[in-house]
């Protein structure tokens, strides 16, 4: 094999890991989910605790969960959740309205817990 061919497979292979790790572990991210959300969130389609069921939370429009009334501070929200909203809104929920109260109070610190939360969250339909 070619020096050349070898470093490139090299770099394919680096850039797959290195975008693999971006993208997150739904596998890591359930665990976090059982262990942090589930006291307040279903996965069940619109069945709601506290919160509202994140089943297909991941592209839809924020504050539309379908038979949720609570988070009134999302209720006309004109985003759609995806990886950076979810990011910050799992961040910091306080202030992801600008200090208005959302009603979730749990906040996730570490930056690769949230990817791999979000990265279950996007297997949630």
């Amino acid at each position: 094999m070619s020096c050349r061919r070898t470093i490139a497979i090299c770099a394919l292979t680096c850039f797959a890991e290195v975008a693999a790790a971006a993208a997150g572990s739904a596998g890591s991210g359930k665990a976090i989910y059982d262990k942090q959300c589930l006291v307040c969130h279903d996965t069940a389609p619109e069945f709601h605790k506290e919160g509202p069921s994140l089943s297909g939370v991941y592209g839809r429009r924020a504050g539309t969960a379908p038979f949720f009334g609570g988070y009134k501070a999302l209720k006309g929200a004109a985003f759609v959740w995806d990886a950076e909203s979810l990011d910050q809104w799992l961040a910091d929920p306080r202030s992801f309205l600008g200090g208005r109260d959302t009603g979730m109070t749990l906040h996730v610190d570490d930056p690769a817990q949230r990817t791999d939360l979000i990265a279950y969250l996007k297997t949630l339909r």
